[in-house]
């Protein structure tokens, strides 16, 4: 969506998003990755058909692309908080994330708790 980066999410919903396709879902234990993000100072994208960055937009007004020839400075992520159900953070260098805790999980319907019947 916003190019090749390093994505991560506030919710572990969005991370199950990407694990398959949303018409063939495939059963079983799944890996997620708990990771820190140094997004520094990050350019806010509401736009629902984003642009693919290689690396973050131009701070300049004016400018905005990830393809400046100029010598201003540059945004350090990227953050997708338009009409998603979730936030996404993009960074686009290793050094700014770093991986905390590898989780296995699986996905079960009956492991969420149902409402009381109404009489």
């Amino acid at each position: 969506m916003f190019g090749m980066g390093i994505y991560g999410a506030e919710s572990s919903t969005k991370a199950d998003q990407y694990v398959d396709s949303k018409t063939d879902r495939t059963p079983g234990k799944k890996r997620m990755l708990l990771m820190r993000m140094l997004n520094g100072k990050s350019y806010l994208c509401l736009d629902s058909n984003p642009k693919k960055y290689r690396r973050p937009p131009c701070t300049s007004s004016g400018c905005m692309r990830d393809n400046c020839v100029d010598m201003h400075d540059r945004f350090d992520s990227v953050v997708g908080d338009g009409p998603w159900l979730f936030r996404e953070f993009v960074v686009y260098a290793v050094d700014q994330c770093y991986p905390s805790i590898l989780s296995r999980m699986s996905e079960c319907n009956l492991c969420v708790p149902s409402l009381p019947k109404t009489l």
